[in-house]
């Protein structure tokens, strides 16, 4: 009964490591897309502004993209410091 408890509950820690290994995996990943949709937003908003195509539209899209980039990001507002 107590080798089963044992197992039982080393089988536990194995699962759970196994999720935080593909949790760090999905957070590296989005992590790399939030930087590179950045980097993409910061350089339409740098071209809008240099052909004097600034208007509320492009500010609006730049605005929500950079809201969704955020959402993206583990690491704003330190959401995995609470994993």
């Amino acid at each position: 009964m107590l080798q089963e408890q044992k197992l039982e509950a080393l089988k536990k820690a194995k699962v759970a490591e196994q999720a935080k290994v593909n949790q760090l995996f999905i957070d590296v990943e989005n992590w790399n897309k939030a930087k590179v949709a950045e980097q993409y937003i910061s350089a339409m908003e740098e071209q809008a502004v240099q052909k004097n195509e600034m208007n509320s539209n492009t500010k609006d899209y730049i605005s929500w993209a950079r809201e969704v980039i955020k959402n993206l990001n583990p690491l704003s507002d330190s959401n995995w410091s609470e994993q």
